[in-house]
């Protein structure tokens, strides 16, 4: 059923790159699956003390199919573990951290149209493994619409919600997909920027940036039931290399900045924030387009 839905919008395909190899739109609409690692060497905090961090995230379709001609759906299923080392960060009574979704996606694709919609949304558990309870519950969601003037520029519109990176907030996501050339594309698919060169049918070498970051519900060292909130904005190159098919392996790095960490009660009240220096990131992984 998976394959279902990669055949069903296999038209975008053309505008969203049309090597197999891993892109923002397939990301969006969960038409790939993703095994990646990646790590933050240790960082000053303003407050004082240090951290580091490290995580590995998993992502996979587990079911897609067709309802028209023109309407299709899939689900997505990630897990997240993360963790937290260093001095400064005793407020919090676990280092691990985990993190669940379950996200639906739900794509207008009406033959011989320029048009195209998506929607994704769905729920996520996010928590240290000691306080599960409600507020280790929240939303992500995606929607956006967009137009296909040419073979080579697609403009998009919509917006993006989140609880990811603090407080529940809404943010406006326009975006486009532009193919210059053959070897050539960029996209802006909210909320991350990429352009990407082929060299060669097996050899992609790509610029990203995305903000990165989470919210998780900890337990603190004192038996507080506290929200723990990492944030930051990731620049960086990639290089991917197809071993078989659509699957692609990748490494990468570059610099994250405007790194904050803090832990606030759930009733708002602040128990630890501060400034991180900005910093190197790498990371490296797997990815398989449908």
């Amino acid at each position: 059923m998976v394959s279902s839905l990669g055949v069903c919008v296999g038209e975008e395909e053309k505008v969203a790159g049309d090597s197999g190899s891993p892109n923002s739109f397939g990301e969006a609409i969960g038409r790939q699956a993703t095994l990646e690692f990646s790590y933050e060497p240790s960082a000053d905090l303003d407050a004082g003390g240090d951290f580091s961090y490290w995580d590995a995230r998993v992502s996979a379709p587990v079911f897609g199919g067709r309802i028209t001609d023109s309407w299709f759906y899939g689900f997505r299923l990630r897990y997240r573990l993360s963790e937290f080392d260093g001095s400064g960060t005793e407020l919090f009574s676990q280092n691990s951290l985990h993190r669940i979704d379950l996200s639906g996606s739900l794509v207008y694709r009406p033959a011989n149209s320029p048009w195209v919609g998506f929607l994704s949304v769905g729920p996520a558990m996010a928590t240290d493994g000691e306080a599960i309870d409600g507020d280790s519950f929240l939303w992500v969601g995606i929607a956006g619409i967009g137009y296909r003037f040419s073979e080579k520029f697609t403009l998009l519109g919509g917006g993006f919600f989140s609880q990811e990176f603090g407080e529940p907030r809404f943010l406006g996501a326009p975006g486009f997909i532009w193919t210059p050339t053959k070897a050539l594309t960029a996209s802006l698919i909210g909320p991350r920027f990429r352009m990407a060169y082929a060299a060669g049918d097996d050899w992609r070498v790509a610029v990203e940036a995305y903000p990165d970051g989470g919210r998780w519900n900890i337990e603190t060292a004192n038996g507080q039931d506290a929200y723990l909130d990492r944030s930051g904005a990731r620049v960086g190159l990639r290089l991917e290399r197809r071993v078989f098919g659509n699957g692609w392996l990748f490494v990468g790095g570059g610099y994250m900045v405007s790194r904050e960490i803090e832990v606030e009660t759930v009733g708002g009240e602040s128990l630890f924030a501060s400034d991180a220096d900005s910093g190197l990131f790498f990371n490296s992984g797997f990815t398989w387009r449908f």
